[in-house]
């Protein structure tokens, strides 16, 4: 078993319907704690609490009631999450490992 103290970049994408995909994404970071048990040799289950930010930008023009242009703006949100997850991998290789898991997570914005 282990305890791990993680700290990575992340972006976030997003999908769906036309306005949605105007938005870029900007780079933002998780936080937090996992804690690891070796069930088995090479199997491993995880889980943690993971502080993330989540982002994105985007630009809008903005027009009068007749249709003629006033002015652009960029708008950018970020949104804080609370993560628990819950994986189960396999772990193999001595110097250089190989990491392949799978799993669920519940966050909380």
């Amino acid at each position: 078993s282990c305890l791990s103290l993680n700290f990575n970049p992340n972006m976030a994408m997003f999908y769906g319907s036309a306005k949605l995909n105007g938005f870029k994404p900007i780079p933002a970071f998780a936080a937090g704690l996992t804690y690891g048990y070796y069930c088995i040799p090479k199997v491993k289950i995880q889980t943690g609490v993971i502080f993330e930010n989540k982002g994105a930008r985007t630009e809008v023009d903005y027009f009068n009631s007749d249709g003629n242009y006033l002015q652009s703006s960029n708008i950018t949100f970020n949104r804080k999450y609370l993560t628990v997850p819950f994986t189960c991998a396999f772990v193999s290789g001595s110097k250089l490992k190989f990491y392949l898991g799978v799993g669920f997570y519940f966050s909380y914005l």
